[in-house]
């Protein structure tokens, strides 16, 4: 890894799990060779307007151009007697499988799986159980095979899914196991609540701070002062949009409503 330390890795996975909300996340403690495999592959993942550090910028794009010598194209000048052979077609290039993590029933993935389970297959519908769109969907499918080690195929014809399963893994033991206690609240039991709660009330600080025409700018736009958390989510925002400008003081999310 010449040109950048283990530690400016380190700090790329962790910009990588807070920005793509992997589940699992990398874990930045591992060799540096395995973790520079996985810091790659969910490098994949991101979409024009994510926002990522520049210092992670600068990693990926050092790892991108470390290319063995071995993978350079050499072209042979083709005699004239010979017929040039039909062209074969490659298989599409695949995410590689991770290993299997139990999925959380309340992620994109695992109400997907839910809706699978209860018999649909068709992508839009699984999509829509899920609340995100068919680009969305299909993003969340590839990022499975590296989070939780699932595979899918995709009908060309109909567009029905089929999910892949690992050896010894069925719809029941998939599920991640809840670690969650109850607390009381004002005389309830409830479950500890996420880190932002659906009803807190968002405050803007800023003028919208991002570049103009990405896809940040836009989800920037979704915000009204005064809305709650889930408004903001329904309005097509994400809780790492609401994680990154909180943290940098773009918005501040406050009390329940």
């Amino acid at each position: 890894m010449s040109g950048f330390s283990r530690a400016d890795l380190a700090l790329a996975a962790k910009d990588l799990n807070r920005v793509l909300d992997l589940d699992p996340q990398i874990d930045v403690a591992q060799k540096g060779a395995a973790l520079r495999d996985q810091v790659l592959e969910a490098a994949k993942l991101l979409k024009d307007g994510d926002a990522i550090d520049d210092a992670t910028i600068a990693v990926l794009k050092h790892l991108q151009n470390e290319v063995p010598a071995s993978s350079e194209v050499v072209t042979v000048a083709k005699p004239a007697t010979v017929t040039k052979p039909a062209k074969v077609a490659k298989a599409p290039k695949t995410v590689k499988l991770g290993k299997f993590e139990p999925v959380r029933r309340t992620s994109q993935f695992g109400l997907m799986l839910e809706a699978y389970f209860a018999g649909t297959a068709d992508l839009a519908a699984l999509a829509s159980a899920a609340g995100i769109d068919h680009d969305k969907a299909l993003a969340v499918l590839k990022r499975a095979r590296i989070a939780h080690g699932i595979d899918h195929t995709l009908s060309e014809g109909d567009g029905a899914l089929t999910i892949v399963l690992p050896e010894n893994v069925d719809a029941n033991s998939v599920w991640r196991q809840s670690k969650e206690k109850p607390v009381k609240a004002k005389g309830e039991h409830a479950l500890v609540k996420r880190r932002y709660a659906d009803d807190a009330v968002i405050t803007l600080l800023v003028k919208n701070p991002k570049r103009e025409g990405s896809a940040a700018y836009d989800r920037y736009n979704f915000y009204r002062d005064g809305m709650t958390v889930v408004q903001f989510l329904e309005a097509g925002g994400s809780r790492a949009d609401l994680s990154w400008d909180s943290q940098r003081k773009y918005i501040e999310i406050g009390g329940s409503v």
